[in-house]
């Protein structure tokens, strides 16, 4: 679990409990995210190596980045 330590922010609800840092202070919404991102950039550099367009950046190039309401960083 050191290997990902830091990458994203700590669960902050869990501040202060005593509580072990897996999966505790881990897993939250930072966690999701980074997990995310590291996918999306996982799959960005297969798709463009192999040389094919995902369905998901023809999506975004349509204008469907994310569901109303939701905020991007």
């Amino acid at each position: 679990m050191e290997r990902i330590r830091g990458k994203f922010a700590d669960n902050a609800l869990m501040a202060g409990s005593g509580n072990p840092w897996w999966p505790d202070k881990a897993l939250d919404h930072g966690a999701a995210d980074w997990a995310h991102r590291s996918v999306k950039s996982l799959a960005d550099h297969v798709s463009d190596a192999v040389g094919i367009v995902p369905n998901y950046r023809r999506l975004e190039a349509a204008g469907w980045e994310q569901a109303p309401g939701v905020r991007t960083r």
